[in-house]
């Protein structure tokens, strides 16, 4: 995943009260990161970051510039629409299978805009960047083209296409000998290369219109804006910030040094996804501009506190609902009707990993239990019925596993707060139909509703922990790779920050 676009950005999770370094940079430590092995020292001394976020002559005063639509516009035009005199004379970009891409004045679009077969796509000629949109026609984005940023003789470049982007430019890309970061809306692709590679990326883009532009990836256009001080979205997170690289040895080796000499700290593990490496540190927000002028800098967010969110529950998720009131029945027979049986989820080995603070007890020995670090145990002999088979506490147990993922802290696993017994609760808890008929209110609301029925009362379930109660800085990586191997196949996280909501399935 990468955080450089306009899409909402996944943030730090919840700081504990005694930060581990696991990888500290004031100390001699040696990790290995997708194949980077890098030293870190002792700090040395630097004077405060004199570097600035720019974009060639571009600044945070006058970003904007780059935002100023130009004056040509682009058109979809399919192939069944009505041939006219303007279309036929407009200046044809691409081909596809069902329609071509045109591009006309921003008059005649006005004008064409009504025909039927016709939609219009600005979008195409912008880069949408979390720290601006670039309309690339623009003659400031324009004046970007040509100009070349390496450091330590790499570097990283924009490069948009004419249109939806087709297999022959990829191709045409890659022979370059760049390295594709990631894809960037709107027909985008960011890239890393050495002088080599770049020199050979500039011929190209000199050669072939199916190039629309391209320019240096700035310091500037990596840092979120709620991280720059001064910046009307800025959140002041005390100098914590996540930064992430694009693994390259290389690179990675002086972007690490510059951290040490600015005498960073790092918050945390230090993760390998994919082609990225992802760091939380804490440092002067002086070197804001220093670090993310890095060649291989991807992006700079605040580290946000990661706080517990709840969920919705059954008969409107099944909308089962009249306006927007649920239906009054027996869920049961709800999802009996649709075929859905105990036996088949027992016989699937499907598992859902409520990833969350601790639930119920823990798996092994007498409870409240012990919990396994950085590993999962179970099956859990759960306090609850409702994490039991048909809701019988002593029979099968539905709670496959659990585990802390990194260090425990002072719940132990138990998850005091509640909020991993809730979303376990919501998700599968089973309440029987024997219990209160009578509407005594014990396990039903005055609606007749039953307290705790979850969404898929049948389905098996797990508790990665990583709160406990604070955010534990878990290794996603094998923290997935262990909940996979024993039959999760999704994860349900309903936690999040308070600018960004992250509540996902």
């Amino acid at each position: 995943m990468n955080d450089i676009t306009s899409s909402p950005p996944t943030e730090r999770p919840r700081r504990r009260p005694a930060w581990r370094r696991l990888l500290p940079l004031v100390v001699a430590a040696t990790v290995l990161v997708a194949g980077i092995a890098v030293t870190f020292r002792a700090p040395l001394t630097r004077a405060a970051g004199r570097a600035q976020l720019t974009a060639g002559t571009f600044n945070l005063s006058n970003l904007r510039e780059l935002s100023v639509a130009g004056n040509r516009a682009k058109l979809r035009v399919e192939s069944d629409a009505p041939a006219t005199e303007a279309m036929r004379s407009a200046k044809v970009i691409s081909e596809y299978e069902g329609f071509r891409v045109i591009e006309v004045s921003e008059q005649e679009a006005a004008r064409l805009a009504d025909q039927p077969g016709v939609t219009q796509r600005n979008d195409f000629n912008y880069v949408y960047l979390n720290a601006v949109e670039i309309n690339t026609t623009s003659p400031a984005a324009q004046s970007l083209r040509g100009q070349q940023e390496l450091v330590d003789g790499v570097g990283m470049r924009l490069v948009q296409f004419a249109g939806p982007i087709q297999p022959a430019w990829v191709r045409m890309l890659e022979a370059t000998g760049v390295q594709i970061v990631t894809a960037v809306p709107s027909n985008a692709y960011l890239v890393y290369g050495n002088s080599k590679s770049l020199a050979a990326l500039s011929a190209l883009a000199q050669r072939t219109e199916a190039v629309q532009w391209d320019s240096p990836f700035y310091g500037l256009f990596k840092v979120h804006p709620s991280a720059i001080p001064g910046s009307k979205q800025y959140i002041d997170t005390n100098g914590e910030y996540q930064v992430q690289l694009f693994a390259d040895q290389q690179g990675n080796r002086g972007t690490f040094e510059l951290l040490r000499e600015i005498g960073a700290r790092q918050l945390g593990e230090t993760q390998a996804w994919g082609p990225y490496v992802n760091l939380f540190i804490k440092m002067s927000p002086d070197y804001l501009a220093d670090v993310a002028n890095r060649p291989d800098v991807v992006s700079i967010h605040p580290n946000v506190e990661v706080k517990k969110l709840d969920e919705r529950q059954n008969m409107i998720v099944a909308g089962n609902i009249t306006g927007n009131v649920p239906n009054p029945g027996n869920y049961f027979s709800l999802l009996s009707s649709w075929g859905f049986t105990q036996a088949q989820f027992n016989s699937s080995g499907f598992v859902v990993d409520v990833t969350d603070d601790g639930a119920d007890r823990n798996p092994t020995g007498a409870d409240p239990g012990t919990v396994p670090s950085g590993s999962n145990a179970g099956p859990v002999p759960a306090r609850h019925f409702s994490l039991w088979q048909s809701g019988v506490l002593g029979g099968t147990s539905r709670f496959i596993y659990k585990g802390i993922w990194n260090s425990p802290g002072t719940d132990g696993g138990l998850g005091f707060d509640g909020h991993g017994q809730l979303n376990m609760s919501i998700v599968g808890g089973f309440v029987p139909d024997s219990f209160d008929p009578g509407g005594t209110r014990i396990h039903r609301d005055p609606q007749g509703f039953r307290y705790g029925l979850g969404v898929a009362p049948f389905v098996r379930m797990a508790n990665s922990v990583i709160f406990d109660p604070d955010f534990t800085f878990p290794n996603y990586n094998n923290m997935l790779a262990a909940g996979y191997n024993s039959g999760a196949r999704i994860t349900s996280n309903s936690w999040g920050v308070l600018f960004l909501v992250v509540s996902t399935t």
